[in-house]
């Protein structure tokens, strides 16, 4: 098996890497070398028999271990179910897949709903409460079983959002309201972190909103880490070249 057919095994199967990872076995920087072919120095890497047997074994429904996916229906059912159970008016800002998924990216799956704490506002024990009520779990910490769907807060430190910024409205679910940064802003997100499916999320959201380099580059430079602007900056050029060849 080769780095290219590692990852299309991954995306038919709409895993994110870490998800991979752990439904193989693998650690997640283990699984990230054998993705790209590569050690951080240079190094080749192969992928052992033993990791491709597994990759076809999953595919093939004769293991166990593929954690569940959420895609735009399941999403909003459990927003609805969530908005349901709330007794009072809530606000939740989600960012990543979730924010994409509810616009209709296509084919774009998550295993769980990415909340900013700072732009959202909820009282821990209501959402908790509502979040079991509708089968899932609430910012979970430690392992996760692959077949849970959970909701995680995400709050300032190592996250690359600034902490506090301009929301858009998404919709409304019963008592739930849910908003999400600008497009931009998620793009230079993206950019920063730099991974091919952060790159296509990436180009989707440039195309879907006719994003400009200057909102984007504009939105990179909210990035509270000077590491992760730098590398946003680094990879702006990947977006030109994408809507390019795609124009």
């Amino acid at each position: 098996m080769t780095a290219a057919e590692l990852m299309a095994w991954r995306m038919r199967l709409g895993l994110t890497q870490a998800q991979a990872a752990a439904a193989l076995g693998l650690s997640h920087r283990m699984y990230r070398y054998y993705e790209r072919g590569d050690r951080e120095d240079g190094r080749p890497v192969r992928i052992p028999r033993t990791v491709a047997l597994a990759a076809q074994q999953l595919e093939a429904g004769k293991a166990s271990g593929v954690p569940r996916i959420i895609e735009k229906g399941t999403l909003e059912e459990l927003l609805g179910k969530i908005g349901d159970h709330l007794a009072e008016p809530t606000t939740i800002c989600v960012v990543g897949s979730a924010a994409a998924i509810l616009h209709g990216q296509p084919e774009r799956q998550t295993p769980d709903i990415d909340v900013w704490g700072p732009e959202s506002d909820f009282d821990v024990t209501a959402l908790r409460r509502a979040c079991e009520q509708a089968g899932m779990l609430y910012d979970p910490r430690g392992e996760i079983d692959p077949d849970a769907i959970y909701l995680q807060i995400l709050r300032p430190g190592i996250t690359m959002f600034p902490e506090h910024f301009p929301v858009e409205r998404i919709g409304r679910f019963g008592k739930l309201t849910v908003v999400m940064p600008a497009p931009a802003l998620i793009v230079a997100t993206k950019l920063a972190r730099g991974l091919d499916s952060d790159i296509e999320d990436a180009t989707w959201w440039v195309r879907e909103r006719r994003l400009s380099v200057e909102a984007v580059s504009a939105a990179i430079d909210s990035i509270p880490q000077p590491q992760n602007r730098d590398a946003a900056r680094e990879n702006v050029v990947l977006i030109k070249l994408a809507v390019e060849r795609k124009a």
